[in-house]
């Protein structure tokens, strides 16, 4: 008789049939797509959306009709309360069984609030999660996602560093996103998007959750393999002894490079510019209370002409401005891929072809596809016919390759081409390095009047081989760990070609 009961004053009006209809057709079909998406769509965005944003607001429509439907028939009956009326309303049972009416609207409104509280869950861990974050606006974020992908932090969440913890940052991020559907659905978004400078967590709070700069890292040894764009591609090598260095705790003074976010104090500079790139003051205060700035000689800046708000603290950012979505530039995918052997360095005249293809303008990236193998094949049998007729399934291997490097790069739909988004940790590729913002030689202590900022190559590194064509150089990989470990006290002599 309850569900009778129920079932005759749902009955009653066409809006509360209505939202009946929606709530049970989205409720099946939310709960049918989440066993799919558990063993048929793992991972699809799509379906995801499908499930934790579109479907719920059906739902929710559907509940807010169904008792607006009932208020608004019931309040036709009761006008006016006479003996007509009372017999509707006992016609539908409203009369007869108030109280089961009453308990199955409590029973269905406890099924809600666990479905509810089911979706609720389930959709906040997807709208934070790494498939939603970049598949989900798939023609905007694919190429921030395909630089994710291959990065040395890829197995790190998005919002591990977008988001953070906490239920501010959560609101800020939705208030944020709500914004950035608005600006998906009608175009409204930049191309290239533009690097977040002053949106972004503290570094601090990011990047150390993980990393600890004050840790000893000593020396580290690298190695850059060059490949000339000859016909025997002729690789040459650098080898760098790299000041990582760090400390500032109690075991070890704080030196190298980490120095600059040494715990035991802290570096901040002036930069009125959005891009921090000009930067007109620099201030070191100790943990001891001391200071020292410096000023370029012909500054007349002083700490009162600074605004507050553009004043920043260094931290990791301001040296690795690519942590995480790196886009290479062509010089460096080439030599790394070949380097790696993914592109055959025996092939001749791989270096300099591969060069060509992929620095050439292409509209879309069906076009580049297409355009790289065209001019591929082209150059090979008409400049370097020998090889064609000798290697062409080497030459349509490194097609692939090139393919690869290309869509991993460069993105024509959204206007990001070779160095749009450009890492300015060391010297090579557009801006160079970061370091010279300081290290430039101009500022001095004192008003402009004292010692320089150092500005010689060995504060950060140790050349011990520069574009050596003699692979023997490699044995000083060995010497320097074996004589210095880690610690390198003096730089080693420098190894010519």
């Amino acid at each position: 008789m309850r569900w009778n009961s129920f079932l005759r004053l749902l009955s009653i009006s066409r809006i509360s049939i209505l939202g009946a209809s929606m709530v049970t057709a989205a409720f099946i079909s939310d709960m049918l797509l989440i066993v799919a998406e558990a063993f048929l769509f793992t991972g699809n965005p799509y379906i995801g959306i499908i499930n934790y944003m579109i479907l719920p607001v059906f739902i929710v429509a559907g509940l807010v009709l169904i008792p607006l439907g009932m208020f608004l028939r019931l309040r036709r009956l009761h006008r006016p309360l006479n003996l007509a009326t009372l017999q509707r309303l006992a016609r539908f049972g409203i009369l007869q069984h108030p109280g089961a009416i009453a308990k199955t609207v409590a029973l269905l409104t406890i099924i809600n609030i666990i479905a509810f509280s089911i979706l609720g869950y389930r959709g906040y861990h997807y709208m934070d999660s790494t498939a939603f974050c970049g598949q989900a606006c798939h023609s905007v974020m694919s190429p921030e996602f395909t630089a994710y992908k291959r990065s040395p932090h890829s197995q790190v969440e998005c919002v591990q560093c977008h988001i953070g913890p906490g239920a501010t940052w959560f609101v800020k991020s939705k208030i944020s996103g709500a914004w950035q559907v608005v600006a998906v659905t009608f175009n409204l978004y930049d191309k290239p998007i533009p690097t977040p400078i002053d949106n972004l967590r503290p570094a601090r709070d990011v990047c150390e959750s993980c990393h600890r700069p004050e840790l000893f890292q000593g020396n580290l040894i690298r190695v850059i393999r060059h490949y000339t764009p000859d016909r025997d591609n002729t690789v040459t090598y650098t080898i760098l002894n790299m000041r990582v260095g760090g400390g500032g705790d109690s075991l070890h003074q704080a030196s190298g490079i980490h120095w600059h976010v040494a715990g035991n104090h802290q570096l901040k500079f002036y930069a009125p510019d959005h891009r921090r790139e000009n930067i007109q003051w620099i201030e070191d205060a100790k943990s001891d209370g001391s200071k020292r700035v410096w000023t370029r000689p012909d500054s007349r800046i002083s700490e009162s002409d600074i605004d507050p708000a553009k004043l920043r603290t260094m931290d990791c950012v301001d040296c690795h401005n690519r942590p995480t979505h790196i886009f290479q530039s062509p010089d460096i995918a080439i030599d790394e891929a070949m380097a790696a052997g993914e592109l055959d360095h025996d092939l001749p005249w791989i270096r300099r072809v591969a060069q060509q293809v992929i620095t050439q303008p292409y509209a879309t990236q069906t076009d580049a596809m297409e355009g790289i193998e065209k001019q591929t094949l082209h150059i090979y049998q008409e400049e370097f016919p020998d090889v064609w007729n000798a290697d062409q399934p080497r030459i349509i291997k490194a097609i692939g390759v090139l393919r690869r490097i290309y869509s991993e790069n460069v993105f024509p739909g959204m206007k990001i081409n070779w160095n749009t988004y450009a890492s300015q940790i060391g010297h090579p590729g557009p801006g160079a390095a970061r370091c010279f913002r300081c290290h430039d030689g101009q500022f001095r202590s004192d008003n402009g009047k004292g010692q320089p900022i150092v500005l010689d190559c060995n504060a950060c590194h140790y050349v011990l081989a520069s574009d050596s064509k003699d692979p023997s150089v490699l044995w000083l990989l060995q010497r320097d760990t074996r004589l210095y470990g880690n610690q390198s006290p003096s730089p080693p002599a420098t190894v010519k070609p």
